[in-house]
């Protein structure tokens, strides 16, 4: 195996930003066969937090995996008025920065993306955005769903900052932004993502909610319900079923 932990210069963020990128090229390197993971960090962690908390690189190394896990900060993977280009660096620039330093699958078949909480919602952004970029799947744990029922969750200790201000300056969430516009405009013929959520999580009604629109609305997707909090045990769990679950 090989662990990259680093920095790249972004043009759509205009700064140098934190990458870490596993590559299983020891024990298999089947490039036709590898995979490709865009795996996103959480509100309150970084490019290394799935690193110290989870065994994502015995799960990737098993299944031939090259994992992707770029700093997102606490910008939520968006594109923010007075800030940085985060959808733009995730969507557009980091697949072509990675494609062109390391050796990794890059087919749409091959790549998939997940994350936990903020980098649930990225992920789920990202995939319903361009599902045609993310074949292999999209999972997404105890993501973030509603910016607006976020706002009103948030424990105090994290409100050193309005979450509105990110999408918009007057605090109105851009259709590019909603997971529910995003949604409405999926492909009905195409796999939807997988989301799973516990059911003491703080953000466990949003997640419910968003399951009963996607049935509504005929888009098909997994959702899975379990005990649990908005925790890493939770996430490791998940992770570990998911990797069960991939060829």
């Amino acid at each position: 195996m090989a662990l990259f932990e680093g920095s790249v210069y972004s043009e759509a963020l205009q700064m140098r930003t934190r990458l870490t990128v596993y590559l299983p090229v020891d024990n298999n390197p089947d490039m036709e066969g590898q995979k490709t993971l865009y795996l996103l960090h959480g509100l309150m962690d970084g490019c290394d937090s799935w690193l110290f908390n989870t065994n994502i690189c015995r799960y990737a190394q098993e299944k031939n995996m090259a994992v992707i896990m770029p700093e997102g900060h606490r910008g939520f993977y968006s594109n923010i008025p007075l800030g940085g280009s985060y959808f733009t660096y995730i969507h557009e620039e980091l697949p072509a920065l990675c494609k062109k330093m390391f050796c990794i699958n890059s087919s749409p078949e091959r790549t998939m993306i997940a994350g936990n909480s903020m980098g649930g919602y990225g992920a789920l952004k990202n995939f319903l955005t361009s599902p045609q970029n993310y074949g292999g799947g999209c999972f997404a744990f105890s993501p973030v769903i509603s910016m607006e029922e976020l706002e009103k969750v948030l424990p105090n200790r994290k409100k050193d900052f309005d979450v509105r201000t990110i999408w918009s300056l007057d605090g109105a969430e851009r259709k590019e932004d909603n997971l529910y516009e995003l949604a409405r405009q999926f492909p009905k013929s195409l796999p939807g993502p997988y989301i799973t959520c516990g059911t003491e999580d703080f953000l466990f009604p949003q997640n419910i909610d968003f399951h009963n629109f996607l049935i509504q609305n005929g888009i098909a997707h997994s959702f899975d319900q379990k005990p649990g909090i908005h925790e890493w045990q939770y996430w490791e769990n998940a992770l570990h079923e998911v990797f069960d679950r991939l060829t």
